[in-house]
């Protein structure tokens, strides 16, 4: 097994690629995802992103204050699940 720290300041020193769906994991292979969220609110996104939550994801995302962070939140989640139905099917 090998370790390794990635801190947040590391990011810009990545070349960062498009990735397809259509491949899967190969042995020894790790995928990293950088989700990128948009300054702007996208209420249409949102509702969209909002629908791949359950209820106790939603109700964790509302306790947050602040409406980025609430965001970040959904985002984050959304993103998880897609990732996961497509590498597990």
């Amino acid at each position: 097994m090998h370790a390794f720290n990635l801190h947040t300041s590391d990011l810009d020193q990545i070349t960062w690629k498009q990735h397809d769906f259509n491949s899967s994991l190969k042995a020894n292979e790790v995928h990293i995802w950088l989700i990128e969220i948009a300054e702007a609110e996208d209420k249409k996104l949102n509702t969209s992103l909002l629908k791949t939550l359950n209820s106790a994801e939603t109700e964790r995302m509302l306790r947050f204050k602040k409406q980025d962070d609430q965001r970040r939140f959904l985002y984050a989640h959304s993103a998880l699940r897609l990732l996961c139905s497509k590498y597990l099917g």
